[in-house]
């Protein structure tokens, strides 16, 4: 694996050569083959570097050929949903493009941030709103989840702070697979996807909160 690791960040290897204006970086494949050397070793390891080394790429390319050749999966908890959000949308779809080896990857955000049908037909059947515009709201949303993700993170249009609490997933409402809707659920979609990827990227806020509920 280091092997693959040190050709990629020298540019003979077949995902970096085809990124445009890449420059070798000594830091960016020092800071790579010491992933590398964690993950096999199954050591920890903390990095410190600066900008413009190139830290995303430093940990996901070992990454995805660990996870390859161990046939193990991985999780890439980020500080923030930004990070998470150009892991997904930038570096990880560039990587899988390019790499020799075919992975997957998914996303995961917390319950909060999925569309549920049942607590939002609930709302739409006893008039549950806060303001009276809010009906027409949940109709478009209703929709959009219908067709789209059902991830309010992927909505175009800002939500309403009092709809959003009141149709969004809650594990204490949750029905799981009781639930008329749980095949079409977009959370359980999403976990279902998850089950099937190699490397799985959330956020720090996310990992917590998993562990803290058991991953219910």
């Amino acid at each position: 694996m280091h092997a693959r690791v040190e050709a990629e960040f020298t540019g003979r290897g077949p995902i970096l050569t085809n990124l445009p204006r890449y420059e070798k970086r000594g830091g960016q494949l020092e800071m790579a083959l010491a992933v590398a050397d964690a993950l096999t070793s199954e050591t920890n390891l903390m990095v410190e570097a600066g900008t413009g080394i190139g830290k995303s790429f430093a940990y996901l390319v070992p990454l995805i050929y660990w996870t390859l050749k161990e046939g193990r999966k991985a999780v890439v908890a980020t500080g923030t949903k930004v990070l998470q959000n150009q892991l997904v949308a930038k570096d990880l779809p560039f990587l899988a493009d390019h790499s020799d080896i075919p992975f997957k990857f998914e996303v995961l955000y917390g319950q909060e941030n999925f569309f549920c049908r049942r607590r939002a037909g609930m709302v739409a059947q006893y008039g549950l709103f806060d303001d009276p515009d809010q009906a027409s709201e949940l109709e478009r949303i209703a929709t959009w989840a219908s067709q789209e993700s059902g991830v309010f993170e992927d909505y175009q249009e800002p939500v309403s702070h009092g709809l959003k609490e009141q149709i969004s997933r809650r594990s204490e409402a949750c029905l799981r697979r009781n639930c008329t809707y749980y095949v079409e659920c977009p959370y359980y979609r999403k976990r279902r996807a998850a089950e099937q990827a190699d490397i799985i990227v959330i956020n720090h806020h996310l990992f917590f909160a998993h562990l803290e509920s058991a991953g219910k």
